[in-house]
């Protein structure tokens, strides 16, 4: 059993670290990069506490094809829906 177990936990651990990411910009970043270069904010808006949101960042924003994607057409934008703070 551990001959099989120790194999599939190193491809997974493997296959987590090659993972591209989102880039996650701060709004006002998103506004001011919009300025020099047009490109649509994509805002995902998320709380600590969702577990569709935690998904979505395991899931989703892990997946190497949907990141790079995002990162080349999007200006990635990530906000707390619970924060007390104006945006700008």
């Amino acid at each position: 059993m551990k001959k099989i177990v120790i194999p599939l936990f190193l491809i997974f651990v493997t296959s987590q670290l090659h993972a591209q990411k989102v880039n996650w910009l701060s709004f006002e970043d998103a506004i001011s990069l919009n300025k020099e270069n047009p490109k649509p904010i994509l805002i995902d808006i998320y709380t600590d506490w969702c577990g569709y949101c935690k998904k979505m960042d395991r899931i989703t924003y892990s997946n190497k094809i949907i990141s790079s994607y995002i990162n080349k057409n999007f200006y990635p934008v990530k906000l707390d829906g619970e924060q007390r703070e104006d945006l700008i």
